[in-house]
């Protein structure tokens, strides 16, 4: 965006651009409170000079605003500057430009109440500008269409509709419908005429117009005169004097007041010659016009090549970061891989592991039960020897004397001593856990129902256990029972299945 900064160095004075500010002016502007304030002083001095007469500058603070205005989206600012621009074209008799701005100024204003920043009835000055564009071209088939909203929006927000009606008075003595223009005129006389708004120029020039029109003379040469004066009285709508000079000196000449009307005349001459000279005014904005027009291309040049640049930077940031993503990937393909291979690693030398714990486990207790086996069968042919013994000392004692008879039996129950314990050697160095688990598990046992357990566990039956323990069979019974109960089995439970699994 360009700026004309010379129009800035102007205003120095009004306390919005002192030196500093003049100097950062780009980084000001980027301040919400600077750049309202600053735009509102070029719009304000626009106003100044338009009312001064000076049209071209008063265009020129107005575009200065617009650009400043567009470069930051300040879109309640755009359509101020439309508007006024708009406004600003229909004294250059330029209405297809003053369209095209009044059109963009209402389909801002539309924006900004439909995200309920303005309200609807904030529309109708908008409508009423685009209204009066479409009047100045004579295309009042859309100049009512437009005044018909004004109307409907002005009645559902309960807005006076005189601004309204003065559009639709103005067309209508365009259009030679006089008694319907008066009847609007005496709707709003009395609320513009002496109200200290400037608005008044406008309501006198219309009436002086339907008086002229209605060769009522007189009556239109004092609302020209009153019209003139308010002119003077307000410094506003002065696009308005030379053509009221110029009604009145038609009137006088009329009359035959040509003392009058010449003097009327070479007024309306001056203002023309000095203020207006509107063909070379208009000649002037449309060389402007052009300027703007190429400068604002470049500007859009400038921002298309910029967006593109933009838009490169962000596919490069994508692509950098879709690279980086692909590189993470792929490193993180890697460790979950390198991850799964150590855990599958250490599962398969878990599981080898405990195979091998598992085979060694189940080849001892093979040689266990193996040993076992032979513990059982070698104690089996020690039974199976003292049960001969003892067959042959009853034998015996039908030959031997009583003592002699006894010497031999007690040497047999040393016999019998020496098998329980070279029984329980041998099965203590088998399961040499067997014995601390019980203890360990049931404290209680006693040495005697220790030995029962070790033989319960190979599988000797009762008479085999009462054999080896030098015991009745009902003793055996009993030792049992009371095991039983120390491992608190219940009926149906297996006294040798469960001694097995200890």
């Amino acid at each position: 965006m360009e700026l004309n900064k010379q129009h800035f160095r102007e205003m120095g004075n009004s306390q919005i651009i002192e030196d500093d500010s003049f100097q950062n002016l780009d980084e000001n502007l980027e301040d919400d409170k600077f750049r309202a304030k600053f735009i509102n002083k070029l719009m304000d001095n626009a106003d100044r000079e338009e009312n001064s007469g000076s049209y071209t500058k008063a265009y020129d603070y107005l575009w200065e605003a617009l650009l400043i205005a567009e470069k930051y989206n300040d879109t309640k600012f755009l359509v101020r500057c439309h508007y006024e621009l708009g406004l600003l074209y229909l004294v250059f008799n330029k209405e297809e430009d003053a369209v095209g701005h009044m059109q963009q100024a209402l389909n801002l204003k539309k924006e900004l109440h439909k995200l309920n920043i303005v309200p609807e009835r904030e529309l109708i000055r908008s409508y009423l500008g685009l209204a009066a564009s479409y009047t100045r071209s004579r295309k009042f088939e859309k100049t009512n269409k437009y005044l018909d909203s004004c109307l409907v929006i002005a009645k559902r927000n309960n807005v006076k509709p005189y601004y309204i009606l003065a559009e639709k008075a103005n067309i209508a003595i365009l259009q030679g419908k006089l008694e319907q223009a008066e009847g609007y005129l005496n709707q709003i006389n009395p609320h513009f005429i002496d109200s200290g708004h400037n608005f008044e120029v406008i309501v006198l020039w219309f009436n002086g117009n339907l008086r002229f029109k209605k060769g009522e003379l007189n009556e239109a040469v004092g609302y020209y005169t009153a019209c003139l004066d308010a002119i003077k009285k307000y410094n506003a709508h002065n696009d308005i004097k030379p053509e009221a000079l110029d009604k009145l000196a038609k009137i006088y000449s009329e009359k035959g007041m040509t003392k009058e009307a010449y003097s009327v005349l070479l007024e309306s001459k001056k203002l023309n010659d000095s203020l207006f000279s509107a063909k070379n005014n208009g000649n002037l904005l449309d060389v402007k016009n052009k300027y703007r027009e190429v400068v604002q291309q470049k500007n859009e040049a400038m921002a298309k090549q910029q967006k593109l640049l933009e838009q490169r930077k962000e596919q490069n940031f994508r692509l950098k970061i879709y690279l980086a993503c692909i590189v993470l990937v792929i490193i993180s393909g890697a460790l979950l891989i390198r991850s799964w291979y150590q855990r599958k690693k250490f599962i398969d030398h878990q599981q080898k592991a405990e195979m091998k714990s598992k085979l060694e486990k189940e080849k001892q207790a093979e040689v266990i039960v193996v040993q076992n086996k032979e513990i059982t069968s070698y104690t089996l042919q020690l039974i199976d020897k003292e049960r001969i013994i003892d067959e042959l000392l009853d034998e015996l004692k039908k030959y031997l004397d009583e003592n002699k008879f006894r010497r031999t039996l007690n040497a047999t129950k040393d016999i019998n001593k020496n098998l329980w314990n070279e029984f329980n050697e041998r099965f203590t160095k088998v399961n040499s856990e067997f014995y601390k688990k019980l203890q360990k598990s049931y404290p209680s046992l006693s040495t005697t129902e220790l030995k029962h357990c070790a033989l319960i566990k190979l599988s000797f039956n009762g008479s085999e256990m009462a054999q080896l323990l030098n015991i009745s069979v009902p003793s055996v019974h009993i030792a049992r029972h009371r095991l039983r109960k120390k491992f608190g089995l219940k009926r149906g439970d297996n006294l040798a299945k469960f001694i097995s699994e200890i």
